[in-house]
Order: structure tokens, then sequence, then C-alpha cells
């Protein structure tokens, strides 16, 4: 070893040596702290990634949905905009369960069923499946499901509801309100049969069965002029003995 680093090892370790008890001290003092703020930091940090999380899978602050300006064609331009029978079914847009902006004149020139629902809602969660056959039998004909959360903006528990009872169709939050009250959606379920064109042929308040949706389905495709007088609300929601084939 050079004296030159001789020299410079002894002098350190004499300023080792040197150094106070307090000094040492201090200066474990202020590690532990930075230590610590490091700890806290991370632990802060971990809290809101689990708040996020928490945000996400309860679905809490859903966008509030709302009415926008009627989409019209020649067929059309004449109506009123009503949620009404004959009338121009109100447009409106909202956030899927993805987050998506969904519109109802995204699916013009389709037919639409258009199901108003909510998590609390018994003879909702008895009609989905049956709502949901329906789509998977006519989608092929160009059906479109659309599905109402009304009042709810737990986004996680309505994905956690539809999972559950197996549907697959869209469905957007209303947490406000605003789209259901437009429909003067006063109780759950309410489900309307909209045309290509976006006019309402068919609206019924309660719980309908699967060969009522299927009549739904043949309306808004214009495979029928009307549903008939025995489509409406089933009234027990333990009586689905139409909902086989």
């Amino acid at each position: 070893m050079s004296t030159k680093t001789e020299r410079k090892r002894r002098r350190q370790e004499r300023r080792r040596q040197e150094m106070s008890a307090g000094q040492r001290a201090a200066r474990t003092v202020r590690g532990y702290f930075s230590l610590r703020r490091l700890a806290v930091l991370g632990i802060a940090a971990a809290a809101i990634a689990g708040a996020v999380f928490l945000v996400q899978v309860l679905g809490g602050g859903a966008e509030p949905g709302r009415i926008i300006d009627a989409v019209r064609n020649e067929r059309t331009r004449g109506l009123g905009v009503s949620a009404a029978v004959g009338q121009l079914a109100p447009n409106f847009e909202g956030q899927d369960l993805d987050g998506n902006l969904v519109r109802l004149s995204d699916f013009q020139g389709q037919p639409v069923i258009l199901n108003f629902w909510a998590t609390w809602c018994t003879s909702c969660e008895a009609e989905i499946p049956a709502l949901e056959r329906v789509f998977q039998e006519r989608e092929g004909e160009g059906l479109v499901v659309l599905g109402v959360d009304w009042g709810e903006g737990r986004v996680g528990a309505a994905r956690g509801f539809l999972d559950r009872l197996g549907a697959t169709y869209v469905s957007v939050m209303d947490p406000s309100g605003a789209i259901g009250d437009r429909y003067r959606v006063r109780g759950l379920p309410v489900t309307l049969a909209i045309d290509k064109d976006g006019v309402i042929r068919e609206l019924v308040g309660g719980e309908l069965t699967y060969r009522a949706f299927d009549k739904f389905a043949q309306l808004a495709l214009g495979q029928v002029e009307d549903v008939g007088e025995d489509i409406g609300p089933v009234g027990d929601i333990t009586t689905q003995d139409d909902s086989g084939g």
C-alpha cells in the first residue's frame, strides 16, 4: 500500500474516532426518519392504489346519463319525441359498464329492446335470463338489447348482478335517474320495443316472460304488427312457467 493511500486511510479513521456520540446519534436519527418517511409514503401510495381499486370494483362515481337531441330520418320527421307508443324514443347517452359512452342513436337502423332495471329489483332479476335468451336467439337478425340501470351508480355491483344472471347485452348507467325520468319510469322493470327508425312500438311496465320478450323482438324487427293481448306483466315473480320454449 502506498504511503499516500495509508495517510488517507488514517485520516478517515481519526475522523470516525473523533466523531462524538451525539453526532453519531444525530446521524442515526436522521436515517431513521428518512426511512420512516419513505415507509409512510409507501403506505400512502398503497392506500391510494387500494382506493382506486375499490372504486373500480365497487363502481363508485359513474357519470350521470343525459338526454340528447333526437336523430330523425324521413319517416320520423313529423313525430314528437316522447315515451309513448308511436312517438320517437327520446335519445340519450350514458356510460356502459366499461366506461364507454353509449347513445341510443348509435343503434339507428337497428331494432332495439330497451329495458330499465336495477340490482334491487326482484322482478328484473327474474326476467333478465329470458331477455338474454331472446337476445341470443335474435341477435343474428339485427336485434339490439340495451339495458339501463336506473338510479344506481355502482358499476361493480351492476356488473356482478348481470354476470350472475348471464346477461351479455350492453347496459348503461343512469345514476341520477335522468334517462328514466324522461321515459317516465316510476317502477321497475320497464321494457320498450323500438323499431329501426327509433319509433316506440310497445311499452310495458312489469316483469315479462320469454314469450313476451320474443313478441317484443318480433315487433321491433317488423315481423308482426302488434304483440297481442297476452304479453303483459306476469304479476307473480315466481310464475315464469312459459320461460321455456
